[in-house]
């Protein structure tokens, strides 16, 4: 489930080979020759809570395993793989864990790049205020009180939006500031 607070998690799987100096091999699937852990911890910054969970398998029986093909590793459930390019990544435990979708950094970069050059080529045809008013349509905090700190000056009133040149509009007790330049912070 999405969610705006902040979380810390960490993922990691790795495998142990055991030594094994046996002149005949065992065939049998449940011959322990190589052993899969995987540990899984998850942070509740606000909550203040932290969970830990740990996997131990075995290989053989396809409880846990790795391919050198692509980017796949398992832990019964728990898993990591590459996806369209994509990382994803997932181990739920008791109703607890993560499911993330993660992009490499340089391909994150490149949509990151293509997304400016999509809203300067809108903004180049039709003007700021096309831009404007699709910002203000996704806009947190917009009709609430937020204070503007503007190096020794501080405004505090009702966001009611932003101006045809960018600027922050504020209705305070003493009329509408506009403000071109702040750290603006949401009063909740």
């Amino acid at each position: 489930v999405g969610t705006s607070r902040p979380f810390g998690y960490q993922l990691t799987f790795f495998r142990v080979a055991l030594a094994t100096i046996d002149r005949n091999p065992n065939p049998s699937k449940w011959k322990v020759g190589h052993i899969y852990f995987a540990h899984m911890t998850l942070t509740d910054i606000s909550g203040e809570k932290f969970h830990y969970y740990e996997r131990i398998n075995r290989q053989g029986i396809g409880n846990a395993g790795a391919s050198s093909e692509s980017l796949m590793v398992w832990n019964e459930d728990w898993s990591l793989k590459d996806k369209d390019n994509k990382h994803l990544l997932e181990a739920v435990e008791s109703g607890t864990g993560i499911k993330l979708q993660l992009i490499p950094v340089k391909d994150a970069l490149f949509y990151y790049y293509q997304f400016v050059y999509e809203w300067y080529l809108r903004w180049s045809k039709e003007g700021f205020s096309s831009v404007r008013n699709a910002w203000l349509k996704h806009a947190h905090g917009l009709e609430e009180e937020m204070t503007a700190n503007c190096g020794q000056q501080s405004y505090t009133g009702r966001f009611i939006g932003l101006d045809n040149n960018g600027a922050l509009k504020i209705q305070t007790d003493i009329g509408l500031r506009t403000i071109r330049a702040a750290d603006v912070y949401l009063n909740h």
